[in-house]
């Protein structure tokens, strides 16, 4: 699926704008993941076990064109690859942090999962919020 230009018009919402460059499944949990430490690829993959290599590269490449994070290549063998935020995508993090607070307190937060279907219940993913890195487990229903 090709990816819609970011249209750079004065007149252009600037949520809209924002919304093009961070929208999507998967970007707003690569920032948040970045905004710990440096990562390289294969963390990055094993921190989101749902998506694939090929959308993770994909999403990772428009975040750097776009200026949010940056790459690192060492000419080592086998080559390493690092990612981090620049100090645009730096600028996200209390965003972030103002987005996970809302969703906490909004009433679809308790019970949420008892709406996802029961195969997907189980499911782990990494919720990079507040002070530190913590695992949220959809299954256990809190942090831990």
């Amino acid at each position: 699926m090709p990816r819609k230009e970011i249209d750079t018009i004065p007149e252009k919402c600037p949520v809209e704008t924002a919304i093009n460059i961070v929208g999507g499944k998967w970007k707003l949990l690569i920032i948040s993941l970045l905004r710990m430490r440096i990562h390289r690829f294969g963390e990055l993959k094993k921190k989101m076990p749902r998506i694939n290599e090929r959308t993770l590269a994909r999403q990772l490449r428009d975040l750097e064109r776009d200026g949010i994070v940056s790459r690192k290549i060492y000419p080592e063998i086998p080559p390493r690859v690092e990612y981090a935020l620049t100090e645009n995508g730096k600028g996200m993090i209390p965003i972030l942090d103002a987005l996970g607070k809302w969703a906490q307190s909004s009433p679809m937060w308790v019970g949420w999962d008892r709406m996802l279907p029961r195969k997907r219940r189980s499911i782990h993913w990494t919720c990079m919020f507040e002070q530190g890195e913590k695992i949220f487990s959809s299954g256990l229903g809190n942090f831990r």
